[in-house]
């Protein structure tokens, strides 16, 4: 059994090639090592030497280099602080592992591993769904419009429009950014609207309104109010029902 050099970026990837390239039963054993190491031309000749030994057994030898930039973000990720470490993985899951440079701890640590049950896998790793952009509410009514009319039509454009200081992806104030902070955490969709890039709405909205602060939040075209009561709101577990999410 001769051991084969890989690279992995992350933990996901390593993930990746233990479901995808072993069985559920085989024993993978990763040596990480780093050639300035002292031990390393050793434990090098001892990681082989088991592979001959356990030959029989279903069992596959990585290697992987600690120095190599690509291996940093791995490193960290299984916690690996220092060389060399031998980890050992059954059915993309760890079964144990071995750091330093006893060949008798490692010796054992083969044996120990080999006639381990096999655990269940860890289950592997689902992306998070990106949420869809928020509607720009200054693209669902016609800038044309008389002030009033189109102020009217601008509140009630979704079931929950925000009007507030940059955009989602780029909040312009801290105000504008906890209010998107908690909506996002309730999971409500929403338009939105940037009064810094529209004057007249800015200050038109909080004469309609009779609220002279933003960010302000409307819900089926009446105003719910600002960031305080939408905080309170939260707090008390009363926003999900507010907005028709339970």
């Amino acid at each position: 059994m001769v051991p084969i050099a890989v690279s992995f970026a992350s933990k996901a990837e390593l993930s990746a090639h233990l479901r995808s390239s072993t069985s559920p039963e085989q024993l993978v054993v990763i040596y990480i090592w780093a050639d300035w190491h002292p031990s390393h031309a050793n434990m090098a000749k001892v990681f082989a030497s088991l592979g001959v030994k356990y030959s029989h057994a279903n069992i596959q030898l990585l290697t992987l280099d600690a120095s190599a930039d690509s291996s940093s973000a791995l490193l960290s990720e299984l916690d690996v602080e220092a060389v060399p470490t031998f980890l050992f993985f059954k059915n993309s899951t760890p079964v144990g592992r071995v750091s330093g440079s006893s060949p008798q701890l490692l010796n054992q640590q083969f044996a120990a591993a080999l006639s381990a049950s096999v655990p269940v896998a860890e289950p592997a790793p689902t992306a998070t769904p990106t949420p869809a952009p928020a509607p720009n509410a200054a693209d669902l009514v016609p800038a044309n419009l008389p002030l009033q009319e189109r102020l009217a039509q601008l509140v009630a454009v979704a079931p929950c429009t925000i009007f507030i200081k940059g955009t989602p992806e780029k909040p312009r104030c801290g105000f504008t950014r906890q209010l998107l902070q908690i909506l996002h955490d309730n999971n409500v969709s929403f338009a939105s609207f940037d009064i810094l890039e529209d004057n007249e709405v800015r200050e038109g909205l909080k004469k309609f309104s009779d609220w002279p602060t933003y960010p302000q939040v409307y819900v089926k075209g009446e105003l719910l109010g600002g960031l305080d009561i939408l905080k309170q709101m939260d707090a008390g577990d009363e926003l999900a029902e507010y907005l028709g999410l339970e």
